[in-house]
């Protein structure tokens, strides 16, 4: 399906009886410029059964406590995101996926509300506690933490790792780290209103918003590894950049409204606006011309190396053919995020995730 000229709007649901829109949720009313691109539709045939798993796999480990944190979640619909994303996974690997990206989610949604109190050296210290997280080799038996997102975590871990090598492992951990430490210069700038200008905001959003993790998994779900050599080509990563900031660049828009009324700096519409003037509307206006720009770089980048790795005598016909497949998931991120985002619940409302009735699992991380 080629683009659509439309702009989509995040249009207010009424809520049903079973699943009600709780008096607290505030709307959004922004209208999204049109963020359509040129790669297919895909969706995962299994997308309704990790729906359901995903939503048990939350509840079982205790990470859903008040009834707006379910609604939130729930409506959140991970199941149709990694389905888009990840549409060539089998259904085992679809779910452990779909388990990281939610379990992830809230993650990311904790570490945004460490409270302002907890000084860097915290930040640091959580950094490294959640890296311990992620043993490269099976340790045996491991002490039962009493938190429930550390318990998640390492259960998702132990499912990967019976699928990858120690090196898609290594690779793992260590872009994951990046994005700890990218999480960490964004938490930094939004604590003390720092706001960064376009460049460095471009090349550090690549690391905070941890798309080099998510296309690992793409390994995973493809059932292929990438040789180190492969993967660090120059080719490589200059489709890997352009992939985060298409993905990226894409939920920047979708939730900007949000950011800026939590008082959030670090938003690539935001960041134009400072930088060029004029209107919200008009700032998310260049945004969408700046993605076509990188969409037809993608495009340009990827055909010629797809020629490159099947004509060069210095990579396998299977090398060649796993970067094609490995584009081709990239794509399907792409797309998918941008069909996923359209009137989701996690950019269309502002929810009290933490709080008495749920609380924020990581400021007790490493604690007994």
């Amino acid at each position: 399906m080629g683009p659509v000229d439309v702009r989509q709007e995040q249009r207010v649901e009424t809520g049903t009886a079973s699943n009600p829109i709780p008096p607290e949720a505030v709307f959004m009313t922004f209208t999204v410029p049109d963020l359509s691109v040129p790669f297919p539709e895909r969706q995962n045939p299994h997308v309704d059964e990790a729906e359901v798993h995903v939503r048990e796999y939350l509840r079982e480990f205790g990470l859903l406590r008040s009834e707006e944190a379910k609604f939130h979640y729930d409506r959140t619909r991970f199941g149709e995101l990694v389905a888009r994303a990840y549409p060539f996974a089998p259904l085992e690997e679809l779910c452990v996926i779909t388990d990281w990206m939610a379990v992830w989610a809230i993650f990311d949604d904790y570490l945004e509300r460490i409270p302002d109190a907890q000084d860097d050296e915290r930040f640091v210290a959580l950094i490294h506690e959640t890296v311990s997280w992620f043993p490269l080799t099976p340790p045996g038996a491991v002490a039962r933490s009493g938190n429930p997102i550390e318990l998640a975590i390492r259960d998702i871990w132990d499912r990967l790792t019976a699928r990858s090598s120690l090196t898609w492992r290594r690779r793992f951990v260590r872009h994951l780290t990046d994005y700890l430490e990218g999480c960490h210069w964004e938490s930094h700038n939004r604590r003390r209103g720092i706001a960064p200008d376009l460049p460095t905001y471009i090349r550090t959003r690549r690391r905070f918003g941890g798309m080099r993790p998510s296309m690992d998994l793409s390994e995973i779900g493809l059932g292929i590894e990438l040789t180190d050599d492969v993967h660090a080509h120059p080719r490589i990563q200059q489709l890997l950049d352009n992939t985060a900031d298409l993905v990226l660049w894409a939920n920047d828009v979708f939730s900007v409204e949000a950011e800026k009324r939590e008082g959030n700096v670090n938003n690539i519409v935001l960041v134009v606006q400072r930088t060029r003037g004029g209107s919200m509307r008009e700032a998310a206006d260049e945004v969408a011309a700046m993605l076509r720009g990188r969409c037809a770089d993608f495009v340009a980048a990827s055909r010629s190396a797809v020629a490159f790795f099947a004509s060069s005598g210095g990579y396998t016909a299977e090398q060649a053919h796993q970067v094609s497949r490995y584009i081709a998931a990239m794509e399907s991120w792409v797309r998918g995020n941008i069909d996923w985002s359209r009137g989701n619940e996690r950019y269309r409302s502002e929810h009290l995730r933490t709080g008495e009735d749920q609380p924020n699992f990581l400021e007790r991380a490493g604690q007994p």
